[in-house]
């Protein structure tokens, strides 16, 4: 068998063109396994050039108005159906070879008037590698934890995910796996309550007198002075069903969520103590919206194939058939010939 390939690899170098096929043949198969080890994996990272534009339909649930307003009508809270658009996009001139930086722009609109009741513009720093934020880096605030996108090769234990709401991370639990239009995907579900906010929501002070605070809260008889000066507490809370591609880490739906903002004040020493309820949010991401999210998340996946699968396949085939026909085509009537 050993001196048959002797034989064989002698043959072989007498052709120019069969040593050239199986050179090129043997390095197509070393490239192929580079790609698939070492390649594709460095160039599987957060996206830099993304734009995306999400919409979501719910509630807004007005408890208490800030001061200065007019009551809810009747004293019941005040419902709205409401539509959040909420744009995604790359702000390449902040983007880095290790940080990809995004941009959100948020805005809540009245589903009946089209009214803008509220907007905010946040920038975040994103390492490419991880997908985790980071601090600085781009980003307008320091930040961690997930909030863009989640971790790849999403594992099923709890993840850190970042509240703007209050400014910290809080644990993602893995809930269950299942599919969403036919694309494999991990629920998880965030959920807290009572924490303080970074700041008081629009239109509520951080100081008001007793007197004011009696008649924001339409409770005349609270034991506190009308010259009393007040400085509440504002508690936020939320509840959101994550579905996530795992692979790649990209958010497929978000749905159920839920988000809620208390007013606290008096305490120990003060002779009273209140938390009311302010707003509550609710809100689903919307059928057109979903659709769109679940295509570029099969997009994102179908590109980690190409890199990781169908690249690396077709090098190898490539090898494989040059090393074939450069070890065998001509050979026989070479010898005869000679």
């Amino acid at each position: 068998m050993r001196n048959k390939l002797i034989e064989r690899w002698r043959a072989i170098k007498k052709s120019k063109a069969n040593l050239a096929l199986v050179i090129a043949g043997c390095v197509l198969i070393v490239l192929a396994l580079a790609w698939h080890f070492a390649i594709a994996p460095s160039i599987k990272v957060v996206a830099s050039d993304f734009d995306q534009l999400y919409f979501y339909e719910g509630t807004l649930t007005t408890y208490v108005n800030p001061p200065g307003r007019p009551a809810p009508a009747g004293g019941m809270p005040s419902r709205k159906p409401v539509i959040i658009e909420r744009r995604v996009f790359s702000r390449f001139e902040l983007c880095t070879p290790g940080t990809s930086v995004a941009e959100e722009d948020v805005r809540l609109l009245s589903r009946e008037t089209g009214e803008e009741i509220s907007k905010s513009k946040r920038v975040y720093a994103i390492d490419r590698k991880t997908g985790r934020m980071v601090r600085d880096k781009g980003s307008d605030r320091d930040r961690s934890g997930y909030y863009i996108v989640f971790p790849f090769n999403t594992p099923r234990v709890s993840i850190p995910v970042w509240s703007e709401l209050t400014g910290k991370t809080y644990p993602a639990q893995f809930s269950k796996e299942s599919k969403l239009e036919g694309l494999p995907v991990y629920g998880f579900v965030l959920e807290y309550h009572n924490e303080p906010v970074v700041k008081a929501p629009g239109g509520f002070p951080a100081e008001l007198s007793g007197g004011q605070l009696k008649e924001t809260l339409g409770m005349r008889d609270l034991a506190v002075g009308n010259e009393a000066v007040i400085k509440p507490s504002y508690l936020g809370g939320a509840l959101a069903d994550f579905s996530v591609e795992p692979r790649m880490g990209t958010i497929a739906q978000v749905r159920n969520l839920q988000q809620t903002v208390s007013l606290k004040a008096g305490g120990e020493g003060s002779g009273f103590m209140v938390t009311r309820l302010l707003y509550k949010l609710e809100f689903s991401q919307s059928r057109e919206s979903l659709a769109e999210t679940v295509t570029f998340a099969k997009d994102e996946v179908a590109k980690l194939k190409l890199q990781f699968l169908y690249i690396p396949l077709l090098l190898l085939a490539l090898g494989i058939a040059s090393l074939l026909v450069g070890s065998f085509a001509g050979i026989s009537a070479n010898k005869e010939r000679a």
